[in-house]
């Protein structure tokens, strides 16, 4: 039996966005570098994940993701 983590980031890593329905969504935003030169620190690209609560319609992402598992 697969836990609902491991398809939600299975799903993550194939989409910019997945709802989990009355829940919220978790979304994947891509970071630029950046270069600070005061602190003479460069920071590499990435990716940071948020988490908004105002997104709960179902999108199918997520039952796919399963429905695949």
């Amino acid at each position: 039996m697969y836990r609902i983590g491991d398809i939600l980031e299975q799903a993550l890593l194939l989409h910019d966005c997945v709802v989990l329905p009355t829940i919220g969504a978790f979304i994947v935003e891509q970071t630029p570098p950046l270069y600070d030169q005061d602190l003479n620190i460069i920071t590499p690209a990435g990716q940071r994940i948020s988490f908004n609560a105002s997104l709960v319609e179902r999108d199918g992402i997520l039952d796919s993701c399963y429905a695949r598992t």
